[in-house]
């Protein structure tokens, strides 16, 4: 798995990394009791995805990345493996795919036990970066004799981008999915979009799974068959991210049945996708597009109509005279003018 090196990068299958970043916010997994999906049906619903993508190929390999309120942490691969004496055995398994996933529930346990925050939103962006940074460390550990190149004035900056890409994708191939059931934070807009213009800039799609959280009716009868999905079981943020990285945005329709789409929308390989008919995040949202409103720098709130610094571009929702973010005076605007 993730230990396990390569080919050369003249090898005719290219080795693949999976990062999942799985949302682990404690105060969520309780509305989905009534449809007997609960954390631990969604950590081995995560597992059997990992397992299959792992037996794909032998040069696939994968890392989990497990989000609270609180703290990320890397859920796979983990330093805290037990000994060989200590293991227990495992008749009629794969010792690699059994040792995965005892690590990963024990460490999500760990996780979502230690959270004591009631936070219902989640920061992605760090799960993110980390993500970025273990391809990144993957890549050099498969390739440590390749260089870098080292030309960073501004008219190489383009060509420094493109040759970067290329010694990175020569050897691993890597894709980010988002497995997100908390609400959006729209103070998370900044670091998010960050975090998603570097992986862009590394050709690095991110694929969104939104799990809805439901408000089930208290009648029994309601209860089997009604639930009321809310406003913000779309996220924008996520629709953008999977935009403008060229990743799949998916709206999970039914939580229970969550491993079914994601064996069937996320499992197959980047260059497969032109061959396959899978969701359009440009025609996934509320309004049957992608919702590109950007956050104010001000009050973190996402704005229709807003003013923009000329010099910074930092957005705002309210008139200032003096840009807050680079200190450049402003104009006092006529009146009804944005």
């Amino acid at each position: 798995m993730t230990e396990r090196r390569g080919d050369s990068p003249d090898s005719s299958e290219t080795s693949e990394l999976l990062v999942l970043a799985i949302d682990l916010t404690p105060v969520w997994w309780g509305t989905y009791a009534p449809e007997g999906f609960l954390l631990p049906n969604f950590i081995e619903a995560v597992l059997a995805f990992v397992n299959v993508h792992l037996m794909l190929s032998p040069l696939n390999e994968t890392a989990i990345l497990g989000v609270t309120p609180e703290r990320t942490e890397f859920l796979w691969p983990s330093k805290m493996l037990k000994k060989a004496d200590d293991r227990a055995t495992y008749d009629g398994q794969y010792e690699a795919l059994a040792i995965l996933g005892e690590t990963v529930r024990q460490k999500a346990y760990d996780l979502v036990s230690s959270c004591e925050s009631l936070n219902c939103t989640v920061a992605f962006s760090g799960a993110i970066i980390k993500a970025l940074c273990y391809f990144m460390r993957r890549c050099r550990e498969l390739r440590p004799t390749v260089a870098l190149p080292t030309n960073m004035s501004a008219d190489a900056a383009p060509n420094f981008e493109d040759e970067l890409s290329g010694l990175l994708r020569g050897s691993l191939r890597a894709r980010i999915l988002v497995i997100r059931a908390a609400e959006d934070a729209a103070s998370q807009y900044l670091p998010l979009m960050n975090s998603v213009f570097t992986a862009q800039k590394l050709r690095v799609p991110i694929d969104a799974c939104i799990i809805p959280p439901t408000t089930v009716s208290s009648t029994p009868e309601d209860l089997r068959h009604t639930s009321v999905l809310h406003d913000f079981s779309y996220s924008s943020l996520f629709q953008q991210a999977a935009d403008l990285t060229g990743g799949i945005y998916l709206r999970v329709p039914r939580p229970a049945g969550l491993l079914q789409y994601l064996i069937s929308v996320f499992l197959p390989r980047v260059s497969m996708r032109s061959v396959l008919i899978l969701p359009d995040s440009r025609n996934s949202g509320p309004s049957l597009g992608v919702d590109f409103r950007a956050a104010c720098f001000c009050h973190r709130q996402l704005v229709d109509l807003a003013y923009v610094c000329s010099v910074c571009l930092s957005v705002f929702c309210s008139f200032s005279p003096v840009c807050s973010t680079c200190n450049s005076p402003f104009k006092v605007p006529k009146p009804g003018n944005k």
